[in-house]
């Protein structure tokens, strides 16, 4: 019974890991879809810009969840 809260939290966090996931992956596939479509020069940088930016988040997201997990395991 004591348990129940915990995995609880353990499945909603799986959810939504899974979600933020779906969602960077399906924005990153529209951003490089813009990049090829986009025929101004100025509009391309500016959408790799933001694809660039995309990314740099993720792989803040993802260092800061696997830094979190250890975390919790060395308490």
């Amino acid at each position: 019974m004591l348990l129940l809260p915990i995995l609880f939290a353990a499945a909603l966090n799986r959810i939504d890991n899974r979600l933020v996931d779906s969602q960077y992956r399906k924005y990153v596939k529209e951003l490089k879809r813009m990049v090829k479509d986009a025929t101004n020069p100025e509009h391309r940088a500016e959408i790799e810009k933001m694809l660039h930016a995309t990314e740099k988040d993720q792989a803040q997201r993802l260092r800061k969840l696997a830094a979190s997990q250890y975390e919790e395991a060395s308490e």
